[in-house]
This record gives C-alpha cells, sequence and structure tokens, in this order.
C-alpha cells in the first residue's frame, strides 16, 4: 500500500505514544536494533525499523518538535524499507523485458507514482530507459550535426529530424504515448488536444551555447520528457545540471494568461532567477542528468534552465514535450513568433 495512502490513517495520539514509549525500550535494550534498522531497507528488517523510527520520534515528541514535523519525519523513516526511491523509479518495476528496438518498455501502469513524484519534488525518473549502444549512435550523429554547423550551438524541432535517427521508435512507442496522455489527463482532467509528441534536440557547445545557459522559461506543453544524450563529465568540467523552480505556477488553461506570465517571467524578470539568493530562498532544484534516463516534470508549471557548460564542452540533451493546452487557440502563433525571435537574437554573432 502506498504511503500516500496510509497518510490519511496515520493517528499521532495516546496509542501511537504507548508504541513508541514500547519501542524506546526495546531499541535501548537492544542497540543494534537502532543501527539495523538505520541502514535497513529490507523488508526483514520490517519489524526493526518501526522500533527504532517510533523510539526516534517519541523522543522527538518530548523534546517539543511541531507535530506536522512529527509526521514529516516518520513517514520518511517508515519508508526506509521500501525499496523505491522518493524520486527515481526503476523500469523493472513496471516493465519487463525490452523492446525489439532496444529501448526499455515504458507504459502508462507507471503514471500515477511518475505523477506523484513530479507532484512532490518537481521531478521524475525511468531509468535505463534508452540503452548505451542507441546513446552511442545519437552521439555520433551530433558529432556529424556539430562538424557542418561550425562547432556552435543548435537546436532541431518537430519531427522531421528524428526520421533519419534511432530516436524514431522511441517517439512512435505506443507506450510512451499512453503514460503521456495518462499524466496529462491526470493533471487537466480533460483528454490532451492531440497525441502529437513534440521533439526538440538542443546541443549547447561553443559560444552561442553559453547565450542558452540559466535562460528560465516555462513550457507551452504541459509535460516534458529530458533524454539526456551526452554531458560534460570531466573532472573539474561543469556539467549544465537542470536547474529549476518546482512547480512554481499551476498549468494555465487561458493562452493569453500563459502569453503574458512567460513575458513577465522570462523577460522582464529574467535576471532574478540567476541570483543565487532567489533560487536558495524559492528552493530551486538541481537536477543531475545521466545518458539513457527519462526525466519527466510539469513543463508549464516548474520556471526551468540549464546551467551553463565551457565553450569547449558539448552539452546533448532531447525535449520531448507533450499536450499543449493552447494548440488550437489563435494567440498560439504570437507565442511562437516570441520565441523564434528570441532564438534568432542569440545566434547573432
Amino acid at each position: 500500500m502506498r504511503y500516500r495512502q496510509r497518510c490519511g490513517e496515520l493517528k499521532i495520539g495516546p496509542s501511537f505514544m504507548r508504541r513508541a514509549s514500547r519501542a524506546v525500550q526495546i531499541s535501548r535494550s537492544d542497540p543494534t536494533t537502532r543501527e539495523c534498522a538505520r541502514k535497513g531497507r529490507t523488508q526483514s528488517d520490517h519489524k526493526a525499523c518501526l522500533s527504532a523510527n517510533a523510539a526516534y520520534l517519541y523522543e522527538s515528541a518530548r523534546n517539543g518538535v511541531p507535530i506536522s514535523v512529527t509526521i514529516r519525519r516518520w513517514l520518511r523513516l517508515h519508508l526506509h524499507f521500501i525499496p523505491k526511491p522518493r524520486w527515481g523509479i526503476s523500469m523493472s518495476a513496471f516493465n519487463h523485458g525490452m523492446s525489439i528496438d532496444g529501448y526499455a518498455r515504458v507504459s502508462a501502469a507507471s503514471a500515477q507514482s511518475l505523477a506523484e513524484s513530479m507532484d512532490e519534488t518537481g521531478v521524475a525518473v525511468l531509468h535505463d530507459v534508452v540503452p548505451d549502444e542507441i546513446i552511442a549512435r545519437m552521439r555520433g550523429f551530433v558529432g556529424d550535426q556539430i562538424a557542418r554547423r561550425g562547432g556552435q550551438y543548435f537546436s532541431c524541432e518537430g519531427t522531421a529530424w528524428t526520421a533519419d535517427t534511432c530516436l524514431r521508435p522511441l517517439i512512435e512507442d505506443a507506450g510512451l504515448h499512453a503514460l503521456l496522455r495518462s499524466l496529462y489527463e491526470g493533471k487537466m482532467r480533460t483528454p490532451p488536444p492531440s497525441e502529437r509528441i513534440f521533439p526538440v534536440l538542443r546541443v549547447l557547445t561553443g559560444s552561442h551555447g553559453l547565450r542558452h545557459a540559466l535562460n528560465f522559461h516555462y513550457d507551452s506543453y504541459v509535460v516534458t520528457v529530458l533524454l539526456p544524450v551526452l554531458i560534460p563529465n570531466a573532472p573539474g568540467e561543469p556539467p549544465g545540471h537542470l536547474l529549476m523552480f518546482p512547480n512554481l505556477r499551476d498549468a494555465r488553461r487561458s493562452a493569453v494568461v500563459n502569453i503574458l506570465e512567460k513575458l513577465m517571467m522570462e523577460k522582464l524578470l529574467k535576471r532574478l532567477w540567476r541570483k543565487e539568493r532567489v533560487q536558495h530562498w524559492l528552493s530551486a532544484k538541481i537536477v543531475p542528468l545521466t545518458p539513457g534516463n527519462l526525466y519527466f516534470f510539469w513543463g508549464m508549471r516548474s520556471l526551468h534552465a540549464n546551467q551553463a557548460c565551457l565553450p569547449a564542452s558539448v552539452r546533448c540533451t532531447v525535449l520531448m514535450h507533450f499536450g499543449d493546452p493552447h494548440e488550437r487557440s489563435r494567440f498560439k502563433g504570437f507565442s511562437q513568433q516570441l520565441h523564434a525571435r528570441r532564438l534568432r537574437r542569440m545566434a547573432r554573432d
């Protein structure tokens, strides 16, 4: 049973305190129990975990810790024996085997867990979806494109660029479409306007790549999936982590409101989000990226950007956007023009 389903049943009252008091005596009489519970993550350590956790919380309550903090600590400690991490979900938990194209299978069965993680921490991860062989082939494709474009930043948008790449099977995968549709419907309470996935290849390198660092923005799509292809990892080399203010707003159903908010946040206040003090105050999240994983987040809700890389480095990611609630709006063209103008301005020498 998921911990969210148990939250409503958890009571911190006299009964809990009596059980915790008994657990204190057990833990104090057997020091190994507490250490076993602290490190234990298997079902066999279940009783030890509960005893030590209850003892810890009982002592915290006696020291005047607020009840809300006590509940959060209880849930956090109570989950120590559950193998599922708080954010980041192993593919084997929901899917088995490989597809004929080499990708790990993706299905809508993981939608609820992904959505919970995206709501709570901002990001959810499916690990090892894309195998190393396909990542290597994609890197070869990117290397050829960099040589053709003079070693500077470039991006490819739409499905046309994927036609001759090994990424096409993933974008057309029925399981991925079903998962994204389930995430969209769960958040927006309505079917998506289309089943289209809008892929974007971003390659940050050269002096132009620096111009695209820390450009915080909201996506026009409700769900964004990020696939790292090449991340700088040499000693002392900035990797260009994903940096976000998770779920800073709700998904906007009005195209006009969405455009006005994007203008204010991305243009008028763009310098504000780069200040470390503001990032600390608003609990900005740094997300390290590992090639082959899929990172899910609410692109329309989370203000996000990438950290800077060295001009000599290459940082390549594929973004897969899904669910634009303003797709049929008459103002959509205006929003696209603003985006295109912004990219042309940053591409100038």
